[in-house]
């Protein structure tokens, strides 16, 4: 069933809460082949970075995907354009662009639930666990022995139906059981976001195209290739936006990593949660996840001043002490590590974790990730 989003004066106020908020702020594996691919022509499949832990000889890969129907609704997105404006006064040239529509249309898309798509990988046709309600797909798979070496990348494919030449293509990095992870924020510790400023904000999300903080991706490349970090990109925005993020990583140059944002949904739990801007619970919750998952590995957390990434970071490295280099904060605030805040945070934390704050990525030129 496809479901026609209405706009009236009620859906724009429920829309108002979205708008304003996003400015602000994994079933058994089966090799069984789906003969005929549930995926129809009007119906799309967004995969996400996904990684592969290292388990003996062979590896356990973890693939999320999502499912939906495009709604291409020009009112739905009138009103979207109309409720920044109003509530944030941006002048409509920010909007008069196919880059704000490309942007806002994955807010207005027809989820599509209990769906069981196949994959080929590595040599092997894989059927993922059902769709979710929000139409999100995660799956934990055995890979086996891949041939390949930690740090490298496993491509797969979705099956689609006989006559569906679509492609719809994902990607797995292999992630050794040793070695160096970076957790990064993206607004204003990768992508000058202005978070701080929630008019600019908007038009930088929605409107604008994304600007690369000057240097971090000359850093990122450095660690990459002195220790063969590998990157896991960790941000308060909604999966909605991960085609623009990983696009603009990309071309901006940052390494190849994985991807973790946040699940939004009107008609769930993730909606309420989201617009509790839960960022603190939300992040603690995803890199305490990884750093369990690979408890031999160290790890570089990399954020900004501007929100919670300090608070974050400094009980993280509390919870896992034996596993944190160092925490780099990017100062937009105009804090230093003797403030009050920095002083606090780090006093308890133990003498071998390094912590700096830095204006520009070359104060960063001395640290080396080991």
């Amino acid at each position: 069933m496809i479901t026609v989003w209405r706009v009236s004066r009620s859906s724009a106020r429920t829309l108002l809460p979205l708008v304003w908020l996003l400015c602000v702020s994994w079933a058994a594996p089966s090799s069984s082949m789906v003969e005929t691919s549930p995926i129809k022509k009007d119906e799309e499949i967004l995969f996400f970075p996904g990684f592969a832990v290292e388990t003996g000889r062979a590896w356990t890969a973890h693939v999320h995907g999502w499912i939906f129907e495009p709604e291409a609704d020009p009112a739905a997105l009138a009103t979207l354009e109309t409720l920044l404006r109003q509530k944030l006064d941006l002048p409509a040239e920010d909007f008069d662009s196919p880059r704000f529509r490309e942007r806002a249309r994955l807010f207005f898309v027809d989820n599509e639930r209990s769906k069981r798509i196949s994959i080929d990988v590595a040599g092997r046709i894989v059927t993922l666990a059902p769709s979710r309600s929000n139409g999100h797909v995660e799956h934990q798979m055995a890979l086996g022995e891949t041939g390949r070496r930690a740090g490298e990348w496993i491509d797969f494919r979705a099956r689609t139906r006989p006559g569906d030449s679509r492609v719809f293509t994902g990607r797995i990095q292999l992630v050794g059981r040793r070695g160096v992870s970076v957790v990064s924020d993206i607004d204003d510790t990768i992508k000058d976001s202005n978070v701080l400023d929630r008019r600019e904000l908007a038009a930088n999300t929605f409107a604008r195209e994304f600007r690369a903080v000057p240097g971090m991706a000359d850093l990122y490349q450095r660690w990459e290739r002195e220790v063969n970090a590998v990157f896991h990109y960790v941000s308060g925005s909604p999966w909605q936006l991960y085609p623009a993020l990983g696009d603009f990583t990309r071309r901006a140059g940052f390494p190849g990593g994985t991807f973790h944002l946040r699940q939004f949904r009107l008609k769930d739990r993730s909606a309420v949660e989201f617009l509790e801007n839960r960022t603190l619970e939300y992040k603690l919750d995803v890199i305490d996840r990884l750093m369990r998952r690979f408890p031999e590995r160290r790890f570089v957390f990399v954020g900004d001043s501007g929100e919670m990434d300090p608070e974050v970071y400094a009980t993280l490295a509390m919870r896992f002490p034996g596993q944190v280099v160092a925490i780099l904060i990017r100062d937009v605030r105009g804090e230093s590590l003797d403030t009050p805040r920095f002083a606090k945070l780090y006093k308890p934390l133990p003498p071998s974790i390094v912590r700096r704050v830095f204006l520009n990525p070359s104060e960063l030129a001395d640290f080396r990730p080991t």
